[in-house]
């Protein structure tokens, strides 16, 4: 679970603020009422505007293969600390995360049944400091040996 944000911009609130935007982004379930609304709704408050709109533009590529294999993903954990670069009110932070891709309409006991390795997923979060606090401008996949970019 992701880290409770500090209300100063630094390097703790740049880090929380990335962990808690992914720990909601990276999360889909299909099953969900209105699917794409419940994503957008549980991280939103943590993005810039452009990014919202890009995501938006983007949710049925990005989601589609949940769709399409009846999965659904969840349960999302940081198994190493997170890594920030911050310049002022910018920052870049690299996030190593789990999560589970779980069938979508399985019983615990399926689950149980058929458990396997969480997915690690690593992450570069570009972050612009704003109204007192940090929003996420850009997200992009990346290696977990890739090393932690400068703030640009």
């Amino acid at each position: 679970m992701a880290p409770e944000i500090p209300e100063e911009l630094g390097e703790d609130a740049a880090g929380a603020t990335a962990q808690t935007f992914l720990e909601m982004w990276v999360q889909f379930s299909p099953s969900n009422f209105d699917p794409k609304q419940a994503w957008f709704d549980s991280w939103d408050s943590w993005a810039t505007a452009d990014f919202r709109r890009d995501m938006r533009i983007s949710a049925d590529s990005m989601w589609s293969w949940t769709w399409n294999q009846s999965v659904k993903t969840c349960c999302v954990e940081f198994p190493t600390p997170v890594e920030v670069n911050v310049d002022g009110d910018k920052a870049v932070a690299k996030v190593t995360l789990t999560r589970w891709v779980l069938p979508l309409f399985a019983t615990a006991a399926d689950i149980e049944a058929n458990v396997t390795e969480p997915e690690e997923k690593t992450y570069i979060v570009t972050l612009e400091g704003g109204s007192g606090q940090f929003l996420v401008s850009d997200v992009r996949e990346a290696g977990r040996d890739d090393a932690l970019p400068e703030v640009n």
